[in-house]
């Protein structure tokens, strides 16, 4: 410490003094001080002590739970530098005489250096590490942290502005980003017999492995060598502040040479090479190969085993391209790889504006039945998918999706989540049209087709939709005021119904003109405020050949909700859920529904209309709803915690979708704090 008065008086003559740290560890003084740097030992047991002067330089024995603490500093830019921790069991540091704060009532009188003598030859002043610390050996169980850079080891030796240093059992903790896709950064784990810094952010490990996982069944590449090496030309400012020459911007390479890929300990393959590593502050792409490696168990597939790689090329129009692979297999079933193409310029003036996704997954399966009973008799299955969207011009722009399967049980076998949410993959191309003035016409032609002859579906060969998304007819005058407007969905097009080839059912098909129109009304009385709709809608079936006659449906709609809203703000801050200020606001909600004066039953439509059609009925609601809201970081509203209770009564006992029963209780919560989550992983 600083502070003279704090040492106890000279001991005898020819044995230097011993200071000794006041009572408590001095965890303050990282935030009185800018930049500020200090040693610190245990105030029990602690020992902090000079053994050997040289011209300006002093080497000091710290033991005692020693640490190098250096505060957060702004540089000239006004850019936040991190603070730099150093800790061990053992430290012997060799430091410029009468330089650091922390030992600057060491010494005795002694004058301080020239400042010319800060830097000697030979030494980088860019690094996080003061330049008054020329050497450091440490033992014990060594840490250096410099955010998000950790460097690990049993001992360790650094000339820390010279760049050179050996590390022995050392650990390395980094992140590893993957193109420019969106993609969360991956966790890096590297451990080794011995690590040498060779240069300016170039480390060489040796004999070691690496991994994204701690646990015990990671998948993990064993090495001979691991460089790790610094991208040095038109990523940052050459004058940012380094750790070992390395940049907290995450922007190291690696290149692993004589590789094994382990999983679960068990050697899988050899390979000679294989380079990866981070993208770019700036966006352009440094070469990336490994992406990540995924292992684990399924019961109706066996433990399996996947590594993903990656890159990025450039496509037609320099619209960048990311492709992806997965090469392992299932140990029940066989080898399986799967391959993906991506890319994204959808907004911007840049042509061709599009953005989409193609994506390819097989198995060479060795065993037939799945756990449904189905027997697959081909020996390659797989699952091919695309889906884009393309701008064509301000005012149109094309959708197309494409699903192709081997079998019927391919993708609940493998892909079961498409199962649970209803995914069903369909094959369409749909033009969409949406004039300059968004939010009032929008107009779509779409064509589907029969991809798969054991899916039941509709098929429209093609159909043409117009949406009046809200039409204004009466503009309120003030605040609260009365407000007239029109919706409307009119549709028109070719629809058949095809079966599953294994149904003993024949395909039909029909004409169908569809219209839906209302007119919605709005109204504030008090703190109250009044909607309501009513409309009609009818369904025209022309030329059907289901052998029924043609016929068109219609029916009157209406509707009504009163709807009272509470709030109150409260002055919270931080916390698990990262807030920044805090309101809760209560809306309780009536509402009523019902379609009625219906021309037609809904058995005597097609089918196709049967599945989800209404019928005459009607609704009674009770809505309760909970928010929990903040600032997010544009200064906007986020929902933190969101909690909806409805209470719904169906007259007649008939409810949507067919549904027969006297009425229904849902709950919905949705919690939003994945920041925070992400945080404590």
């Amino acid at each position: 410490r600083s502070d003279r008065s704090e040492f106890p008086e000279a001991g005898p003559p020819g044995r230097p003094d011993r200071p000794r740290t006041p009572a408590g560890r001095p965890e303050d003084q990282l935030t009185q001080g800018s930049g500020d740097t200090l040693f610190e030992v245990d105030d029990q047991d602690g020992l902090l002590e000079p053994f050997e002067e040289r011209e300006d330089t002093v080497a000091y024995v710290m033991m005692g739970n020693p640490r190098l603490l250096q505060a957060p500093s702004v540089d000239k830019d006004g850019k936040t530098i991190p603070g730099l921790e150093i800790k061990g069991h053992l430290f012997v540091v060799w430091v410029r005489k009468n330089a650091l704060p922390g030992l600057g009532g060491l010494m005795g009188d002694a004058p301080p250096a020239d400042a010319g003598t800060a830097v000697p030859p030979g030494r980088r002043s860019t690094s996080v590490v003061p330049d008054d610390v020329r050497e450091i050996y440490a033992e014990g169980a060594v840490e250096i942290k410099y955010d998000d850079l950790t460097f690990k080891a049993d001992r360790l030796y650094l000339d820390p502005h010279r760049f050179v240093g050996l590390l022995i059992q050392p650990k390395f903790e980094g992140q590893v980003t993957a193109g420019r896709f969106g993609r969360q950064p991956i966790p890096l784990y590297v451990r080794a017999q011995r690590a040498r810094l060779l240069g300016q952010g170039l480390t060489v490990f040796e004999d070691g492995q690496v991994s994204s996982s701690r646990a015990e069944d990671r998948i993990e590449l064993k090495f001979e060598s691991l460089t790790v090496e610094e991208l040095e030309e038109g990523v940052v400012d050459p004058e940012e502040p380094q750790l070992l020459g390395y940049r907290r911007s995450n922007t190291q390479q690696y290149t692993a040479r004589s590789i094994t890929v382990r999983g679960e300990r068990v050697p899988i393959f050899w390979w000679p090479e294989l380079a990866f590593g981070f993208s770019t502050s700036s966006g352009d792409p440094v070469p990336s190969i490994v992406r990540g490696i995924d292992v684990g168990r399924r019961d109706h597939l066996g433990e399996f085993a996947f590594v993903r790689l990656g890159g990025e090329i450039e496509g037609p129009g320099a619209m960048p391209l990311d492709w992806e692979a997965d090469l392992g297999g299932y140990r029940k079933r066989g080898p399986a790889t799967g391959l993906s193409l991506s890319w994204d310029r959808l907004d911007g003036d840049l042509r061709p504006r599009s953005r989409g996704k193609a994506e390819f997954f097989g198995v060479l399966e060795q065993e037939d039945l799945d756990r449904t009973g189905f027997m697959a008799n081909e020996d390659l299955r797989y699952r091919a998918l695309f889906e884009s969207r393309t701008r064509l011009t301000d005012a149109y722009s094309l959708d197309l999706e494409f699903a192709d399967f081997s079998d019927r049980g391919f993708d609940i076998e493998y892909f079961e989540r498409d199962a649970l949410e209803h995914k069903d993959r369909e094959s369409y191309a749909r033009l969409y049209w949406k004039p300059k003035r968004p939010g009032m016409v929008v107009g779509t032609l779409t064509g589907k087709w029969h991809q798969r002859d054991f899916v039941t579906e509709t098929t429209m060969a093609p159909e043409a939709a117009l949406w009046v998304l809200g039409a204004p007819l009466f503009t309120p005058t003030h605040r609260g005021g009365l407000s007239l407007d029109i919706t409307s969905h009119t549709s028109a097009g070719y629809l058949e119904r095809r079966f599953d080839e294994a149904l003993f059912a024949s395909d039909y098909a029909a004409w169908r003109l569809r219209s839906d129109t209302r007119l919605n009304a709005a109204l504030n009385v008090g703190d109250v405020r009044f909607s309501g709709f009513v409309g009609g809608v009818a369904d025209a079936y022309r030329e059907r050949t289901d052998g029924r006659p043609d016929l068109t449906r219609t029916a009157l709609l209406a509707g009504a909700r009163s709807n009272v809203q509470y709030w109150r703000t409260y002055a919270a801050e931080g916390g698990p859920l990262e807030l920044d200020g805090l309101r809760h606001v209560i809306d309780i909600d009536l509402e009523a529904y019902g379609r009625f004066l219906d021309s037609h039953d809904r058995d005597e439509v097609p089918f196709f209309d049967r599945l989800d059609g209404e019928e005459e009925r009607g609704e009674l609601a009770f809505r309760l709803r909970n928010r929990l809201q903040t600032r997010d970081e544009e200064g906007g509203v986020r929902n933190v915690i969101d909690l909806e209770t409805s209470l719904l009564r169906y007259i007649s006992d008939r409810g949507p979708y067919g549904r027969r029963s006297p009425g229904a209780f849902e709950l919905k919560l949705d919690a939003i704090w994945n920041s925070w989550l992400d945080s404590q992983a």
